[in-house]
């Protein structure tokens, strides 16, 4: 899993037709670097999206788009920057969700959300994850309230896990237990 941006370009001269790439720098370096390549007038960036894993980003937004493609081996698509963004912004919902779980299992959107007006938690969830604060802010920003229910749903179902597994426990302690009574002490 890399960090990093999934762009979306835009060029004058390819008018209906948008590049999505990624980067692990500036994505304004990135433009600036297409310019030299035989391109007639320097790239506009129409928007990007920090993604927690960028290349599984790009990977699947381009296969999203696979029809609208202008050549298989190139990173041009003719569709419209929104149409892009849109996609783009909807999938870092899915990568958010994933992001939380994988580096903090018993974590969901709905600790990150309670979390985050507390003081100092975004800190220690800087450190439990491995990004800086900055980062979570940035990826808290991207949340909404459907992510928050299906975090909910998540942790309704973690708690009733664990719940039936305290009973059971319990339910053995009482059988042991039960093995001793009437016995000589």
């Amino acid at each position: 899993m890399t960090k990093g941006y999934v762009y979306v370009l835009t060029n004058p001269t390819m008018p209906g037709v948008v590049k999505i790439g990624k980067t692990t720098r500036s994505v304004e370096q990135r433009a600036r670097e297409l310019y030299h390549t035989g391109v007639p007038a320097r790239f506009a960036i129409a928007g990007q999206v920090c993604s927690p894993d960028c290349a599984d980003m790009e990977r699947t937004v381009h296969k999203f788009f696979a029809e609208k493609r202008v050549t298989q081996q190139r990173e041009f698509f003719r569709i419209s920057d929104q149409a892009a963004l849109t996609f783009l912004n909807g999938y870092l919902r899915t990568q958010l969700d994933r992001f939380v779980a994988e580096f903090a299992p018993n974590l969901t959107t709905v600790d990150v959300e309670f979390g985050s007006s507390c003081e100092g938690y975004t800190e220690y969830l800087a450190h439990e994850v491995g990004v800086s604060q900055g980062e979570i802010v940035d990826l808290l920003a991207h949340l909404d309230a459907d992510d928050f229910r299906r975090a909910a749903v998540r942790r309704a179902d973690l708690y009733a896990k664990i719940r039936a597994r305290r009973d059971a426990a319990e339910r053995q302690v009482v059988v042991h237990l039960d093995q001793f009574k009437g016995v000589p002490s």
